[in-house]
């Protein structure tokens, strides 16, 4: 897009869930903007560590997550869940800490409607990514 260094705009106002996900497979607008970011994110931050231990992105079929590890830190993005019916991205430690950072119980979640407007949403969401890698790496 126009203005981002990521080349990834963040569009249309993220529906929940129910608009969201269809009995017919994913629809809705937002959704395959929250999918592109989280790719985008994921292979940056694969980059920055090729040389640390991580693994290819997977798509988990049972909330439809596509998401990474690096370390003991998982990084990825969810179309919504029970929890949060509209898309977010997330880092979940395999041992969370009780720093602040980790505002949804055991990991972080960055909503997907926080990106909207963002001048450059794919350095929004890396950075959160290296932010909760960063969290782990300097707990005790």
């Amino acid at each position: 897009a126009a203005g981002s260094s990521s080349g990834v705009s963040v569009g249309a106002e993220a529906p929940d869930r129910e608009q969201t996900l269809s009995s017919e497979g994913v629809d809705g607008a937002a959704l395959p903007h929250s999918v592109a970011l989280n790719d985008l994110a994921i292979a940056e931050l694969r980059r920055q560590h090729s040389s640390d231990d991580h693994t290819i992105a997977q798509l988990f079929p049972h909330n439809f997550d596509m998401a990474i590890t690096v370390h003991e830190v998982n990084v990825g993005g969810s179309p919504g869940d029970a929890d949060h019916e509209r898309p977010y991205l997330y880092v979940g430690p395999w041992n969370a800490s009780d720093d602040p950072f980790w505002n949804a119980g055991t990991y972080a979640r960055l909503g997907y409607q926080e990106l909207v407007g963002d001048s450059d949403p794919g350095a929004t969401a890396l950075a959160f990514f290296a932010r909760g890698y960063e969290v782990v790496a300097s707990a005790p």
